[in-house]
């Protein structure tokens, strides 16, 4: 093996090394437990060829879902949030739900180093909530921790190192 080619940095990135933040959201992104970075495809087209077709990268980028996992606080404020983010979004009942100009917000995801300190950055631009999960109550067994989840589409997302 080639001295050469071994990373400077040889820490390993941890599941828990993370801060989430949406711009706009007062609570919310404190009780933040687990977010992904999404997944990111491009289409393919097919170049025909007599002996066997060539596939060639297509031109359009898919991203998946940005999905995050949060305690939900007692006076559910968080996940009202999102509650009310969507409600503005999807046919509200009367005009006073509608909030002209806050369709979308920025969120960032910090990606934490073993010491800490943000590493890097990535900006997911012009998100908007596809969905705010079920809340789970129930007189059976112990008290745990009423845990909510939340899916997010945005336009594109931007990574900068720090």
């Amino acid at each position: 093996m080639s001295v050469q080619n071994q990373p400077s940095n040889m820490n390993e990135a941890k599941i828990n090394n993370f801060k989430f933040e949406i711009q706009g959201l007062g609570v919310f992104p404190f009780f933040v437990t687990d977010c992904n970075i999404p997944s990111m495809t491009i289409g393919e087209a097919v170049q025909p060829n007599p002996l066997i077709d060539r596939p060639l990268p297509g031109d359009k980028i898919t991203y998946g879902e940005l999905s995050v996992e949060f305690i939900v606080d007692e006076e559910l404020k968080n996940w009202q949030e999102i509650h009310d983010w969507m409600t503005q979004l999807a046919f509200p009942e009367s005009f006073t739900q509608f909030k002209e100009g806050e369709v979308y917000k920025d969120a960032t995801l910090f990606i934490l180093s073993n010491s800490g300190n943000p590493i890097l950055e990535i900006t997911f631009i012009d998100i908007f909530p596809v969905s705010n999960g079920d809340l789970q109550f129930s007189n059976a067994g112990s008290a745990d921790t009423v845990l909510g989840s939340a899916s997010f589409r945005f336009r594109a997302y931007e990574i900068n190192r720090l």
